[in-house]
């Protein structure tokens, strides 16, 4: 098709570019980072540098990834992601496929369209996704980005993407690499070229990262994020872009975790406060009152040093061997406590502390936990083990599970931004489509994902019942007040190509009995044997 470049000088990998661009007069742009790339001039590489340096809750953008995963190894966050991962990603499919293609809204034809969804099912065999495919969707999640390099035989590109590699989320960057000019007319900074790449730079076991890089091409990475921006102000001293002004506002990625810290961290610090508070006031303690009137303060000091001495020293014989053992433990707040007594005072006195009451009330817990799961917008119906399971009706559908399905699909539809770049990449290698073909129709390509067949199929039927019951509720003002035309557009959700194909398939099982038409008798027979069929009593 002649739209392959050969190897990039620069860059490792393949560049998918346009025979020919033609002299294309486009507009004054200005640096953008809409898909969390770093952006950096030309005239100042990247190279063994970290262009985030902040103060806020983490010193550079990896430390806050590292942040991510180690929430993800809580017991409550993992439970939480657990419930979101297994609602995005299921195997449970009758067909075996965790994802599907639907090109029913594209203008391929409809051999090109078994190639494609072939060469998605090739795609998905090379990442092992029916097999790993949650565990590389909770890795999306947690780091919210995802990387995977394309490996392609050179000498025999025809044949496609040979293999599929996951990157490490620590290893590897999007750079923007602009080269800025004066606008003459503004006097404003604006794009003349930018490069993109792949900068890949893996640490050592001391988190110490290389100052040798790898660059890759921007068509040789698969690269999806989770479109969440946290901004950050960079100091003059540490300016990547050479900017003029003292102070630039970047964006860089974050995980869907992200808003989960803070109540997380509160959990945590409750939790072990009530841990201390538990240990520390469970136990009664003895409380003895020494009477130390009438002594001089340093023989008063001394007998109350004896007797602590006398109550932590305990002495035992051993009559097989004859040796008396003494073993001396340390006071401390979980024994006894001492008060001294004098001038007119009671005597001498032993009694004792009780113990904290109420320690089983976990209200407070229970509160950063519900807001633990409100900031990852998990229903909370879902924390009680015991909640009665969500069988898929209507009556059943709360507002939290309904904004909990959406939140769901957007988190999908995030990660899709992987298949279109390796879709895009194997039918271009493989002379499928052309690039012209492919960036007119990649935008009508919907992935659907497999959920649990038993839920699905309640959910289905309820619809259709619905449907049905609207349907023969509405039969007296067809003709009347709607047409039969907006009956399947609007009520029973039919596109054009579905009421061609129902109106084929009823004439096809209206000439044919044994597809459901009337036999000789005039009865309508369903495509059943009627021999033997006899009237309800």
């Amino acid at each position: 098709m002649g739209i392959l470049s050969n190897l990039t000088k620069k860059a490792f990998g393949i560049a998918i570019k346009p025979k020919d661009l033609g002299n294309t007069n486009m507009s004054k742009r200005i640096v953008t980072d809409e898909d969390g790339s770093t952006i950096i001039d030309s005239t100042n590489p990247i190279y063994g540098k970290n262009p985030w340096d902040t103060n806020v809750i983490f010193s550079n953008e990896n430390d806050l990834i590292r942040k991510f995963r180690e929430m993800g190894l809580n017991v409550y966050c993992s439970r939480a992601i657990d419930q979101i991962v297994t609602e995005c990603i299921s195997n449970n499919d009758d067909t075996g496929a965790s994802v599907s293609i639907d090109l029913s809204n594209t203008d391929f034809d409809d051999a090109i369209q078994q190639r494609i969804a072939e060469e998605f099912e090739t795609i998905q065999k090379l990442m092992d996704f029916k097999k790993k495919g949650e565990s590389i969707f909770r890795d999306f999640y947690v780091d919210g980005r995802a990387f995977f390099i394309k490996n392609i035989d050179k000498k025999h590109p025809e044949k496609g993407i040979a293999s599929i590699t996951k990157v490490d989320s620590l290893d590897i960057k999007k750079i923007k690499q602009v080269h800025r000019v004066v606008d003459p007319d503004t006097g404003a900074f604006i794009i003349d070229k930018e490069d993109e790449y792949f900068l890949y730079q893996p640490e050592d076991r001391a988190g110490i990262t290389s100052t040798d890089a790898i660059v890759y091409s921007k068509d040789s990475i698969a690269y999806a994020n989770s479109g969440l921006y946290l901004y950050q102000q960079e100091s003059a001293s540490n300016n990547i872009l050479n900017n003029t002004s003292s102070l630039t506002r970047n964006r860089f990625i974050i995980s869907y975790l992200y808003p989960a810290i803070k109540p997380l961290n509160q959990l945590d610090k409750l939790e072990e406060a009530q841990i201390i508070y538990r240990v520390s006031r469970c136990a009664e303690r003895r409380v003895h009152y020494v009477d130390i009137s009438g002594l001089a303060p340093a023989k008063s000091e001394h007998v109350m040093q004896e007797y602590a001495k006398s109550l932590k020293n305990d002495m035992s014989y051993n009559s097989t061997t004859g040796e008396i053992v003494s073993s001396s433990g340390v006071l401390n707040l979980q024994e006894d406590i001492i008060i001294p007594r004098r001038n007119g005072s009671n005597a001498a006195e032993v009694t004792s502390l009780p113990g904290a009451t109420e320690v089983d009330k976990i209200n407070d817990i229970e509160f950063f936990l519900k807001k633990l799961y409100k900031s990852m917008k998990v229903p909370l119906s879902r924390l009680d083990d015991q909640a009665t399971s969500f069988l898929g009706r209507a009556s059943e559908v709360n507002r939290d599970e309904l904004n909990f399905s959406k939140f769901c699909n957007n988190i999908r539809s995030n990660f899709d931004d992987v298949w279109i770049d390796l879709l895009k990449t194997q039918l271009i290698l493989k002379n499928v489509v052309s690039l012209k073909e492919w960036n007119r129709n990649y935008n009508s390509i919907i992935f659907k994902y497999a959920s649990d067949v038993y839920i699905s199929q309640l959910r289905e039927i309820e619809m259709m019942q619905e449907k049905v019951n609207i349907l023969r509720d509405s039969e007296n003002y067809v003709g009347k007040y709607f047409s039969k035309a907006y009956i399947n557009r609007n009520i029973l959700g039919f596109s054009d190509q579905q009421v061609e194909q129902m109106k084929k398939e009823i004439e096809e099982e209206a000439a044919d009995p044994q597809q459901g038409g009337e036999d000789e008798n005039g009865d309508m027979s369903m495509g059943m044997p009627t021999e033997n069929m006899q009237p309800l009593q």
